[in-house]
């Protein structure tokens, strides 16, 4: 996956999420950063999607269903 990552983010993609379900986190790429969002954190998609945000418990919640 990182060097996907990185093949991805070459080509000019500005905003990649991997979504892990085990430890309930998403990791959020971008040229400049990483991050790591938990469950008290939103997921935004800033200016690439802009107005998009969701609860990151909402998504793992969703997926328990």
């Amino acid at each position: 996956m990182e060097r996907k990552l990185q093949e991805y983010l070459a080509a000019g993609v500005r905003l990649a999420w991997y979504v892990l379900p085990g430890p309930q986190e998403i990791h959020v790429y971008t040229a400049e950063r990483h991050d790591v969002l938990t469950l008290d954190q939103e997921l935004a998609g800033g200016d690439v999607l802009p107005g998009f945000v969701l609860p990151v418990r909402q998504l793992f919640e969703e997926s328990e269903e």
